[in-house]
Formats: C-alpha cells, structure tokens, sequence
C-alpha cells in the first residue's frame, strides 16, 4: 500500500510542476499586460516627450506638453507640431529664420519654455524667427540627419550648430544606453545607419527584446529610467572600445566633415559648449 503511494505521487510530480510553472507564467504575463495597458493609458494623458525613431535614433514628439523636476526646478516644456521645443514663431514676411541644433544643453527641459534661451533670445529679437531643434543625447550626427528633416519645412536662412564637449566621442557611439541605437561615424570616417544588433547588450536578456524596445511602453520606461544606467556601468567596456577605437585628432576631423556637410547647405554658425568642469 505504502509503496503504491509513493509510485502514485512520483507519477503526479511532474504534471504538478507543469501546472504551477504555467500558473507563474500565465501570472506573470498577466501583470505585464496590465503593466503595459496602464502605461499606455497614462501615455495619452502625459504623453513622453520621446520617441524613438529608426532614422534618428529617437526624435521629439510634436505637440507635447511635460512637467519635469529637476534639482527642485519645475519645468514646464513642449514641443510644437514641428517636434521642437516651444512654440512656433509667427509668420512674418521677410523675417530671417534661425535653426538652432544641439543636445540637451540646447534642448533645455530643465527650465520652461519662458526661461529657454531660444525664446529669450526671440523676445530680444523680434525681427528674427528662431527655432530650437536641440534634442537631448544627440549627437552631431544625429543633429545633420535632423536638419535634414526639418530644412524643407523650416527653410532656416541661418543655422547654429550648438558644439558640446562630448561630441566628439557621441559621433562615435551607435548607441545610447537609456535609450536605443542612433546613427554613428564609422572606423572610416563614414555615416553608419542605426542598427539595433549593436543595442542588444544593454538589453535584458529576453527572448525577443529588441521588438520589445520598439513596441512596448513598458520596456522603454525600464530601459529610460532603470535599466540603461546600470547597463552603462555594466558595459562601460564595450563603450571605451568604440570611443577610444579613434584617436583623438581623427575625431575632430570627423566633426570637422560633420560641420562642413552641414554648411554646404545653409550658411552655419558653430557655438562650442563647454564642459561643466571648464565653466567651474
């Protein structure tokens, strides 16, 4: 009898591991889903001012408004139907206008709209209509592909290209850990498109994460607000590999031949911005 009890539950163990593995798993997949359905609800009442973008990398979106905090600012930011910051200029004949294109140093979602330099600057000079096209963690580029989006609609009879510090190494990197790949210069100096096979190892190690980096809300917010930092410390490796792969002089060659495909089309003016550490 005995024996015939333990040859019974030696017979039911397995199907009582499928069964509780399924409910963990159909439990799991469960509370994802809602995860997600919650997301992407409160998406629509606040919207991210990110998107990401197969060309670009990741772009703004048009007609967003944000609230950010940061070091106890508040800032109130949005984007017009153009996707950049702020409202658009008024249509005004014969008026000169200005695209300016940076990173987040011009993007500015740490102060509101009122307080960004760009609309500073636009009350000072009535006579100009200026556009601020800066986008945070851009690159050089990231921000000639982006002049090449909007020139045709802003036609800019002058753009100022914001130069910062740590350019010349994002000009090298075909990715951003936060956020997803962008497009790069390559080994030979050349414009490499994005190529999401070189994002996997900021990835968790899911089968199918890439198409969920694309798709879900869920892993996007993981990945821009967890996942990406820890990764980056994680990696830091394979990021010194593409940035130091380049010596130094050829870097500013490449940023050189950046600037001057951009200038072959509209006349430009370069600002430099400096690091933190020479401000100080």
């Amino acid at each position: 009898m005995d024996e015939h009890r333990k040859r019974r539950g030696t017979q039911t163990l397995p199907g009582s591991w499928v069964a509780n593995i399924s409910l963990l798993l159909a439990t799991v997949g469960t509370f994802i889903l809602l995860l997600e359905l919650a997301i992407r609800l409160l998406a629509i009442v606040k919207p991210p001012i990110m998107a990401l973008d197969e060309e670009l990398g990741w772009i703004h979106r048009p007609n967003v408004r944000r609230t950010y905090s940061t070091e106890d600012v508040r800032a109130v930011c949005q984007t017009n139907s153009l996707g950049v910051r702020g409202p658009l200029p008024e249509e005004i004949p014969r008026r000169p206008r200005f695209l300016i294109l940076g990173d987040s140093y011009t993007d500015g979602l740490e102060v509101s709209d009122a307080d960004l330099f760009s609309r500073l600057w636009s009350e000072m000079r009535p006579d100009l209509a200026i556009y601020n096209g800066g986008v945070g963690g851009y690159s050089t580029v990231q921000e000639l592909g982006l002049y090449r989006r909007l020139d045709s609609k802003i036609i800019p009879d002058q753009v100022i290209l914001m130069v910062s510090w740590n350019d010349l190494n994002d000009n090298l990197l075909p990715f951003y850990p936060s956020i997803g790949p962008r497009p790069y210069v390559d080994a030979a100096g050349n414009l490499s498109s994005t190529d999401w096979n070189l994002f996997r190892p900021f990835l968790p190690p899911l089968p199918g994460r890439i198409w969920l980096q694309k798709n879900s809300l869920t892993a996007y917010v993981v990945q821009n607000r967890f996942l990406g930092f820890y990764t980056a410390r994680k990696q830091k490796q394979l990021i010194d590999h593409w940035i130091n792969r380049i010596p130094e002089n050829k870097k500013w060659l490449f940023l050189e031949d950046l600037v001057a495909q951009l200038a072959r089309s509209r006349p430009t003016i370069i600002v430099g911005i400096p690091s933190r550490e020479d401000v100080k």
